[in-house]
């Protein structure tokens, strides 16, 4: 393969994880004088967007392009060299955002079994005002227990810890009282396809 196009997180947007250096400016390529090595060795990216956000260290989202000897696994590749293609930018409030839409959009299936619960709704709401700079991480604890406390009433031990936010397990919990394994399935399947479309959608508009 000689070129690979994806997106990369960093934890700092002015140092490059896998040696401490500078980040390059947008158009400059580096290179290493090394073999790449999947998760050890070379310049990362992957092409998914959910796939970039399960290996973030940070909020730093930057769009970038392997090249020279470059190995693709499933869901990342690493390459000798890199062409920063848009500059690092902070994208944890879009980030906050989004797993408020991901509640959400399953939160009718709680609220349909429990309509008389508002707790996870309220840690959704909670959850945007934290995003911006309105609600205080004790607002943000407290309305996390309450809605965790929510899909424990609701599953009891089985509901597990949250993907994205407690709200997002007590709405799951009831789903998987509601629905057999195959509807399960299928809908957690075309919810990560929206998620994926979304995500890009946000990436994109970030990167500019």
């Amino acid at each position: 393969m000689s070129t690979y196009t994806g997106w990369h997180f960093l934890a700092d947007p002015t140092v490059l994880a896998h040696d401490g250096g500078p980040v390059p400016p947008v158009g400059e390529s580096i290179s290493i004088d090394a073999l790449p090595i999947l998760c050890e060795v070379g310049f990362h990216a992957s092409k998914k967007a959910q796939d970039a956000l399960q290996y973030a260290p940070g909020p730093w989202l930057e769009r970038i392009r392997l090249g020279g000897v470059v190995l693709a696994d499933t869901d990342k590749a690493v390459g000798s060299r890199r062409v920063t293609l848009s500059a690092p930018v902070n994208i944890e409030r879009v980030l906050r955002l989004f797993a408020c839409e991901c509640a959400e959009r399953v939160l009718p299936i709680f609220e349909g079994k429990y309509p008389n619960d508002n707790r996870p709704r309220r840690a959704i709401e909670v959850a945007r005002l934290f995003a911006d700079g309105k609600a205080t991480q004790e607002d943000r604890a407290a309305a996390w227990d309450a809605a965790r406390d929510a899909a424990w009433d609701a599953a009891g031990p089985a509901a597990g810890p949250a993907a994205w936010d407690a709200a997002w397990a007590a709405a799951w919990a009831a789903a998987g009282d509601a629905a057999g394994p195959a509807a399960r399935n299928a809908a957690w399947g075309a919810e990560r396809a929206w998620q994926e479309r979304r995500l890009s959608a946000i990436f994109r508009e970030a990167a500019g």
